[in-house]
């Protein structure tokens, strides 16, 4: 599954579950964010994220060709402004420092809590707003 608005989003989403990639998608919009672009599959991202202005990435931890820490590790070294938060089903303090390590911005655990990912998501796009 690949979905990218029309209009420019600053939110990808990457999960191989794409049930809960669109419910990921309709938390945010009906919170008032703007749309995100979703992609199931993890080799999509690199080409994705330099073809697309994003500014935040919501990306599983565990999935098949390429892991979240992979992609993770290839985005900060190519874009290491771009900010990325961990959802991962592993409440695991390990997984969450070493994704804090590679650089992403916070850890979220599955099953997410709509509140805490709508902050999530609030605060990193006011944070690229103020740096802008």
């Amino acid at each position: 599954m690949k979905s990218i608005p029309q209009n420019d989003t600053p939110v990808l989403i990457v999960d191989d579950d794409e049930g809960l990639l669109l419910s990921i998608k309709a938390t945010l919009v009906s919170s008032g964010l703007p749309e995100p672009a979703l992609v199931s599959d993890s080799r999509y991202v690199m080409d994705l994220v330099r073809t697309h202005n994003f500014e935040l990435i919501l990306l599983d931890l565990m999935m098949p060709h390429l892991s979240g820490m992979e992609v993770l590790k290839k985005v900060k070294e190519e874009f290491p402004q771009l900010d990325c938060v961990i959802v991962s089903a592993m409440d695991d303090v390990e997984s969450a420092v070493q994704s804090m390590t590679l650089g992403a911005s916070d850890y979220l655990v599955k099953p997410l809590n709509s509140e805490k990912l709508i902050i999530v998501v609030n605060r990193t796009l006011r944070k690229h707003n103020l740096q802008n």
